[in-house]
């Protein structure tokens, strides 16, 4: 029998929200470590990896596992013909535009948990102008890094996300610390000119990073 092993934090917190859903889809899951946890932890599990080498690995990661299977191919495709058989989806360890390409195909109703690597922002405005309502919004620090997480649905009635502050993240402890380094990222960039939306962008950040100074300081 194979001895469980503990998750990263961040995929810690992705398999906190997928704990009430008995199936999960794990899109892209590479080497498999969210999908074998799930599994361990009595939830069914379909893990799709795009190509074929990538699947191989899959499936040896996931040997001797009943409740987890493996299908290849590219996001939701894998799993089209299964019709709805899960409750749930992830699609993690990618960056943001890989995975909102990924989620553009999503069924309708279907909660989906996406964490991107990278490019938080645009995976968060394309989600804004699509036909997306978040559920849950989530921050993981981890070795100096932050990584946001969302919880999101393909739905016409929910909460909507606000168009370029983060406020859903308001309620973690560590919001203002996460938009405080991505605004001075943001303001010390010099490899490129900042177009009219990244300007807009910084300066409404900014503002609202301002307004966290402020309470912070009120507090101490």
């Amino acid at each position: 029998m194979h001895r469980r092993r503990s998750l990263e934090p961040r995929l810690a917190l992705v398999a906190d929200w997928c704990r009430p859903y008995a199936v999960v889809a794990d899109i892209g899951a590479g080497g498999g470590q969210l999908s074998r946890y799930l599994a361990d932890h009595g939830h069914s599990v379909i893990a799709t990896e795009r190509s074929a080498p990538g699947a191989a690995v899959l499936r040896q990661a996931l040997a001797g596992c009943p409740s987890a299977v493996v299908r290849q191919g590219d996001g939701f495709q894998a799993l089209r013909d299964l019709g709805r058989p899960f409750d749930v989806a992830v699609v993690a360890g990618m960056g943001g535009p890989t995975i909102l390409r990924i989620v553009s195909e999503a069924p309708w109703g279907v909660p989906v948990v996406v964490q991107p690597m990278q490019g938080w922002r645009a995976l968060r405005q394309g989600l804004a102008a699509a036909a997306f309502r978040w559920v849950k919004a989530g921050l993981c620090h981890q070795r100096d890094r932050f990584y946001p997480a969302w919880m999101v649905v393909r739905a016409d009635e929910g909460q909507r996300f606000e168009p370029l502050v983060p406020r859903e993240m308001a309620c973690h402890p560590e919001y203002p610390a996460w938009l405080e380094r991505e605004w001075q990222r943001g303001m010390r960039s010099t490899r490129r000119q900042k177009t009219p939306s990244e300007a807009v962008w910084l300066e409404v950040i900014g503002e609202e990073v301002q307004r966290w100074r402020g309470k912070t300081s009120l507090s101490d």
